[in-house]
């Protein structure tokens, strides 16, 4: 198995506009660019905990099925984990989504 990603550089850059778009008021909702981003951060990242992975798996439940929410507080922690996680990888002291 592969290890996993340690820096913004180890991330293709497609995946890591998908993580970003997932911190903006309008993330993305094609399914197939969310999953592929959700596989990608799976094999990559740290397999089923890693955020981004977890994140986009959550955000796609939501754009197909409308469940976002339903999780009650565990959806506002997915999202604040997202975004340190991103943070840590890009050395920054923010992302831009």
């Amino acid at each position: 198995m592969m290890e996993p990603v340690e820096s913004k550089n180890d991330v293709p850059e497609r995946e890591w506009k998908v993580a970003q778009a997932l911190l903006s008021q309008h993330p993305p909702s094609n399914p197939a660019i969310l999953l592929n981003t959700a596989r990608w951060w799976y094999m990559n990242g740290r397999g089923g905990n890693d955020p981004a992975y977890r994140y986009a798996v959550r955000w796609l439940d939501y754009t197909s099925n409308g469940n976002f929410g339903s999780g009650g507080g565990d959806d506002t922690e997915l999202f604040a984990d997202l975004r340190e996680y991103l943070v840590e990888l890009s050395d920054e002291e923010e992302v831009e989504a």
